[in-house]
Parts: structure tokens; sequence; C-alpha cells
């Protein structure tokens, strides 16, 4: 099954920061990572039905601060999705 070839699970709960996030930018190895994040708006609907809620909006406001896309922008690197593991060869 095609994967990415890391995955970084530290950016979430109080190390889910600016700073922390630059930190992982800076020292992606080549390849595809996947840095676990769940972005999102904490509705009713969400903060009824998840305990990881209001979470979410500071998640997004820092993958989305200019300083953040700056970053990605000056090291080139490519954001993607899923979709870009169809195709990759597994190793």
């Amino acid at each position: 099954m095609p994967h990415p070839d890391y995955f970084l699970k530290s950016f979430m709960k109080k190390t889910a920061t600016s700073l922390a996030l630059h930190d992982l930018l800076a020292d992606l190895p080549e390849g595809i990572t996947e840095i676990m994040c769940h972005p999102g708006f904490a509705d009713p609907e969400l903060v009824s039905s998840s305990v990881y809620n209001l979470q979410r909006e500071s998640e997004l406001a820092i993958l989305t601060e200019p300083e953040v896309l700056s970053s990605v922008e000056e090291k080139n690197i490519e954001l993607v999705n899923f979709g870009i593991l169809k195709n990759v060869q597994v190793k």
C-alpha cells in the first residue's frame, strides 16, 4: 500500500505551536512527509462529538500563518494531498 516516506506525529496538542512547526519544516528529510494535524473549525457539532475540537482552530491558524507559508515557499516544500501517493512506487 502506498504511504508517505515519513510520518511526524509531534505537531499536536500542546506541541502544536508556530515554533514547533518551523522546526519541523526546517528539518524535513527528502521525500514525502506526512505531518499529522487536524486543522478545522470547532462548530457546535464538532465540539459535541470530538474531544479534539478547539485545538483544531489553533492548528489551522498556525498552519496558515504568513510566516509559515513563507517558510514553505522559501524551502521549496511542495504541499500535496494523499492523491500524490498513487504515483509513488512502494520501496
